[in-house]
């Protein structure tokens, strides 16, 4: 939750705002007026007992070799057999995620199992305006289209999804943002980036200190504060150095 969060705390933090802010929109997609359902078919480390049960699909950091997933429709008819993917996520943009069970790499089918984007890469993120992050075999990251069009090529050593048309990208321990160009928005002079929230970007400079910047990586209020956090309805939380908390307005006053 603070401005300059580690990779792992970044994480936690997108998946506990996507089960709040889009778990019925994103754990169910419409096609033709049908849902289409991800289930899981699970098996003991002995293999002597099978069971079916949901899934949601952001549990996949739990995949252990053992499961394979599919995809059925509301009539239960199958739409991906079951076998091929050790994971189907969630929709988004009008695809999902999965990872094929032999290579291990991730790619991208529609609503009709159709692997839009093969699986070629060795990571990837999930859609958000129409673009996703992806890591190549060098570890180094990207951005592909909904098309499967390399957009952006792979030099970032991480990167973080589309927020208001930039995204978080990080090298040799800085961070940045970038556009839908690729190119650089916001110079690689951070520790950490936070949220896009009323106009304004948490950051971490490198005395770890914390404040605001713009979109266009002006600081707007000067980095003073121990932790800072998003803006909501005018005000931010800060953190002074004495672990004491408060509010900010968004020019900056207590």
């Amino acid at each position: 939750d603070l401005c300059g969060p580690s990779r792992e705390g970044y994480v936690g933090r997108m998946v506990q705002q996507n089960r709040s802010r889009e778990r019925n929109r994103e754990r169910r997609q419409a096609n033709n007026g049908e849902i289409l359902v991800t289930v899981r078919k699970v098996a003991d480390r002995n293999q002597q007992k099978v069971e079916w049960e949901g899934i949601r699909p952001d549990y996949h950091k739990y995949l252990n070799g053992l499961n394979t997933y599919g995809l059925i429709n509301g009539k239960g008819e199958t739409i991906v057999e079951y076998g091929k993917y050790n994971l189907i996520g969630n929709f988004r943009n009008g695809l999902s995620r999965v990872v094929n069970k032999k290579t291990g790499k991730y790619g991208f089918i529609n609503p009709e199992g159709m692997e839009i984007i093969p699986c070629v890469w060795k990571s990837a993120g999930e859609f958000s305006e129409y673009l996703v992050g992806v890591k190549d075999e060098n570890n180094k990251c990207g951005y592909v289209d909904v098309s499967g069009r390399h957009v952006i090529p792979c030099t970032w050593d991480e990167s973080w999804p589309f927020q208001d048309g930039l995204a978080r990208v990080m090298n040799n321990g800085m961070m940045g943002m970038i556009d839908r160009r690729g190119e650089l928005a916001v110079p690689l002079a951070w520790k950490g980036i936070g949220d896009i929230s009323a106009g304004l970007i948490g950051v971490q400079g490198p005395d770890g200190k914390c404040g605001y910047i713009d979109k266009t990586g002006n600081v707007v209020i000067p980095c003073r504060w121990k932790n800072v956090w998003a803006f909501s309805e005018g005000r931010a939380v800060v953190q002074d150095f004495n672990d004491l908390h408060g509010y900010i307005d968004e020019s900056g006053e207590l």
